[in-house]
């Protein structure tokens, strides 16, 4: 297989879990608000967790990019 084709593939996985770590984060910002908590510590906990599991899914298509082939 070419490196381009390989590094196509490598991209559309990265942008895969780039994407899901945007889609955690705003869930852990939008999530609170839709269940009509009132609570400040359930808002704070809720974007807390959204953001880490946002960190890893970034962090996991940062290393997928390391796998680029010039």
């Amino acid at each position: 297989m070419s490196n381009l084709i390989h590094n196509e593939r490598v991209k559309y996985r990265a942008t895969f879990f780039n994407n899901a770590g945007i889609l955690a984060f705003t869930t852990g910002g939008i999530f609170p608000i839709l269940q009509g908590q009132s609570s400040v510590g359930f808002h704070i906990g809720a974007f807390g967790v959204g953001g880490l599991v946002a960190a890893v899914f970034v962090a996991i298509s940062q290393w997928m990019l390391s796998e680029l082939k010039e």
